[in-house]
Parts: structure tokens; sequence; C-alpha cells
């Protein structure tokens, strides 16, 4: 199977949809014997949707094994892979294809390809989704990015022949360098939205670079007062912001699936006329009790007297690209 079709299988069941047929078939208002809201019984519905993930997650790991395996990647590498809860998941690597009629192998790397210089490895919390690997100077393959998940990329620099792949039994869970000490937090362990990304991090309280990444850090980035934006989307739960969209003009592409990726965020919209542009990307601060961080951008009104401030809601925001 083409690696590119692959990767841009979904398999689709949105939390709204799985909510829905929860309500129907255990009939809440009836079996908690008292009427409650429909939004309280959403509420309800998204925790039993989880527990269910949760109990079939367990089930399928019975009988399997926790596992670090080695694989070759001077030679063929091929994947198969799981669905968990309708998302599709990385189950194994491996450097020969299985004849077993029951598994599907797609061939990631060929063993005439040019030597790998990187791994893209796009993950989200449960586990890894899909693997790219090329050298230094070949253009990424394959849809990126991935409805919600990010991307790191894992350099080979030391001319390593095998890496170490991290199984829980039923999906890939870390890919590290077999030969490797722990790899540079700055490039290793920061991941991104989209493997195109700007390398150019300040910290926006210091406005100074950032020497020291913590692990695990997740960044997202956006175009800013590039030609042709017609506005700015920012999807925020409240307390963070979970992306900053720049919209243009007859693209939809940022509406796909954004029912299903941020069913219960609040969206913050703003619109920009001919002509107009960020100014400033403000975060305010106050030492009251209670007052939180925000962050705004700011763009001057199609009224000369006037300047548009837009709040991100309150948010602490830590760095910005």
């Amino acid at each position: 199977m083409d690696a590119s079709a692959l990767d841009s299988m979904t398999y689709r069941t949105p939390l709204s949809l799985l909510e829905n047929g929860v309500l129907n078939r255990l009939r809440l208002r009836d079996q908690l014997q008292i009427r409650l809201p429909p939004e309280t019984l959403m509420s309800i519905a998204g925790h039993l949707v989880r527990e269910c993930a949760a109990i079939t997650a367990e089930e399928r790991s019975l009988g399997t094994t926790v596992s670090d395996t080695a694989v070759d990647i001077t030679r063929d590498i091929y994947a198969n892979y799981t669905a968990v809860d309708g998302v599709r998941y990385v189950k194994t690597l491996c450097n020969t294809a299985s004849n077993s009629g029951d598994q599907d192998y797609n061939r990631l790397r060929r063993k005439m390809d040019k030597p790998v210089d990187q791994i893209w490895i796009a993950e989200d919390h449960p586990g890894i989704r899909s693997l790219i690997f090329c050298a230094a100077d070949s253009p990424l393959v394959g849809p990126t990015p991935i409805m919600k998940s990010l991307w790191r990329v894992l350099t080979n620099s030391n001319d390593t022949k095998e890496i170490t792949i991290k199984s829980d039994g039923i999906k890939l869970r870390d890919i590290v360098m077999s030969n490797a000490t722990r790899p540079n937090a700055s490039s290793n362990y920061v991941s991104w939205a989209d493997p195109s990304h700007p390398d150019n991090v300040i910290d926006i309280m210091t406005l100074g670079p950032i020497d020291i990444f913590p692990e695990g850090l997740k960044m997202m980035s956006f175009n800013c007062n590039a030609s042709g934006t017609t506005g700015y989307t920012a999807v925020t739960g409240g307390t963070s912001v979970a992306m900053i969209h720049a919209h243009w003009q007859n693209d939809t592409s940022f509406y796909a699936d954004m029912d299903a990726a941020y069913p219960r965020d609040l969206f913050i919209y703003m619109p920009l006329d001919d002509g107009e542009y960020v100014t400033e990307i403000c975060r305010r601060y106050a030492l009251g009790a209670g007052n939180r961080p925000s962050a705004c951008l700011v763009s001057p009104s199609s009224r000369p007297t006037k300047e548009e401030t837009h709040c991100l809601e309150q948010v602490a925001p830590q760095s910005l690209a």
C-alpha cells in the first residue's frame, strides 16, 4: 500500500457522534431517574466514551508484552498499523514483511534509498501515528501536519545503523537511537504541529532566545502578516491556547475535522480588512489575585484614530515562534 495513501486514511469516529450514540443507547435520562439538562448528559456521555476506550485498550493488551526491538535502518523498513479508538497508530516496525495474510505491511524505506539522516515522528499522547525516514536534504513525503499530532525529529549524526523501538504491546510509544546517549533536548524533544516550522524561538517573557528546552515541549506556529491573510482564529480551552490559525481567501482546510479535534474549545476570530495587519503581540500580566496572564493581538482599525485589541482569553503562553 502506498505510504501517502495510508497516511491520508482517517478512522473517523468523532467524539460527538460517539456521545450521541451513548445517549441514545443508554437512555441516560431514564436510567438516572432524574431530569438533567442536555449539557450535563453530554458531559456524562463524554466520560463514558473515554471509559469504554480505556476498557477496550486494556482488553486488547491481554496476551501482549511490552518489548524493545532493534531495527536496522540500512535495510528495507516496513510498518504495520492498528487502530485505537478510531485513530491509526504504528503497531510495529520490522525489516522483513510477514507473509501472514492477516497483516498489511507498508514499506517506509527501501534499502537502495539514501542513508537515513533524520527520522520524523508524528505522535500524540497514546503513541506514534506516523514515521518518515529520510536524508537531510530530502523533502518530506506525505500529509503533514496530521490532525492532533505533533512532529519531532531524531537526527542520526553518528552513522547509527540501528534504532530501538519501544512498544506497549499494542502500538509504538517511542524510538531511540540504539547506540546514542540522551538526545539533545533542543532538537529531539521539541515537538511541532508541522515539520515545516520556524527555528528562531524566543521566550516572550524575556524576548530572548531559549537556551534550555523542557523535555516534551510542544510548539505550534502560524503565519503572521503574510500577504493575503484575511484574519486569525485562536482556539482556547480557557487556560491555554491550543492553536492560532491564519486564514486565507477561499482556503477552508482549517475547518476539516475541527469539531472532532476541538469539541469543547472556544474559537476567537479576529478579522482583517484589506491592508490591515498585526502591529503588536502582547503578553498582559496583572499582580492581583485571580488575574492570570493573557495574550492579545493588536492591529490598527480601519478607522485611523482607533486601534483594535483582540484578547486570546486568559492564557499562559511560554514561548513564541
